[in-house]
């Protein structure tokens, strides 16, 4: 799992012009990330946080992502 965006366009289809073809996708430690909650900031950024997965018993971390617009 990885942290997934998508911007959309008023007419429903992802936006060309953000990310690639739409979406960004970042593997933030390379096992089971999961994003959770998002917030856009009023400069247009994307805000995302999660859970960060390090494996091998270890407990979750909180992960924090900003994307820009």
């Amino acid at each position: 799992g990885n942290f997934l965006i998508m911007r959309i366009n008023p007419d429903g289809e992802l936006d060309p012009d953000f990310g690639n073809a739409g979406m960004t996708i970042t593997d933030y430690l390379g096992r089971s990330d999961s994003g959770n909650a998002m917030a856009v900031q009023a400069d247009g950024k994307f805000v995302v946080a999660g859970g960060l997965d390090l494996g091998s018993g270890s407990p979750w971390l909180i992960g924090v992502v900003r994307y820009l617009p």
